[in-house]
C-alpha cells in the first residue's frame, strides 16, 4: 500500500507540474509495479488508460514504447490477445523509430497467438542478446519468458525448436522487426 501510494503521489506530482513526460513515465512505473505484485487485472486497466493517453498527447518515441510493450504484455497476459495483437501494430512502428525492440513482449504475444516458430525464434533472439549484454530481465519479463520456453519445448517437436530457436541467434535489431512485422500482418493461430 505504501508503495502504491508513492507511485500515485509521483503521477500526481508530475501531472500538477504539467510535465507530461514525467507523469507518462511514472505512470508507467505504476504499471510495471502493480503488473509485478499480481495485480493484472489493475495493471491492464492502467497500461490501456495510458496508451489511450499517448494517442490523444502523443510524447517522444522513446517515451512511448515501454507503455506500449506493457500493454502488451499485460493484455496478452490477461488473455486479451486480440486487444494485444491490435496495440501491437500500433507500437511496431513507434518501436521502430524508438529503436526500443522489447523481445520479451514481442515473444509472449507470437506464443499467445500459435505462433509457435515465430515465438522461438524471437526467443533465439532474446536468448543471444541476453548472452551479449546479460542485462537481467525484469520480474514480470522473467515469469513470461519461463512460461513461453516451457511451452514451446513441450509443444515443439526437439529438432523444430532447436531450428528456430538457433534462427532467431543471429537476427539484428532490423531483422527481428522485421519478422514482427511479417508475423503480425499473419493470421493467430490455434495454440
Amino acid at each position: 500500500p505504501e508503495a502504491i501510494a508513492l507511485h500515485r503521489e509521483a503521477i500526481a506530482a508530475s501531472a500538477a507540474a504539467g510535465d507530461w513526460r514525467l507523469e507518462a513515465m511514472a505512470r508507467n512505473n505504476y504499471v510495471d509495479f502493480v503488473w509485478e505484485t499480481g495485480a493484472l487485472d489493475e495493471a491492464v486497466r492502467e497500461a490501456t488508460a495510458l496508451v489511450d493517453l499517448l494517442r490523444a498527447r502523443p510524447a517522444t518515441y522513446s517515451d512511448m514504447d515501454s507503455p506500449y510493450a506493457n500493454a502488451i504484455g499485460t493484455l496478452c497476459e490477461a488473455g486479451r490477445v486480440a486487444e494485444a495483437s491490435a496495440v501491437a501494430g500500433e507500437a511496431l512502428p513507434i518501436m521502430r523509430r524508438s529503436r526500443g525492440l522489447f523481445l520479451e513482449e514481442w515473444v509472449y504475444l507470437f506464443w499467445r497467438r500459435g505462433q509457435a516458430d515465430v515465438a522461438a525464434r524471437l526467443l533465439g533472439a532474446l536468448d543471444a542478446q541476453q548472452a551479449r549484454n546479460g542485462t537481467p530481465l525484469q520480474p514480470n519479463e522473467r515469469r513470461l519468458i519461463g512460461e513461453v520456453r516451457a511451452g514451446l519445448q513441450s509443444r515443439m517437436a526437439p529438432e523444430a525448436y532447436a531450428a528456430s530457436h538457433a534462427a532467431g541467434a543471429p537476427l539484428d535489431i532490423d531483422a527481428c522487426f522485421d519478422l514482427v512485422a511479417r508475423a503480425l500482418a499473419a493470421p493467430e493461430q490455434a495454440s
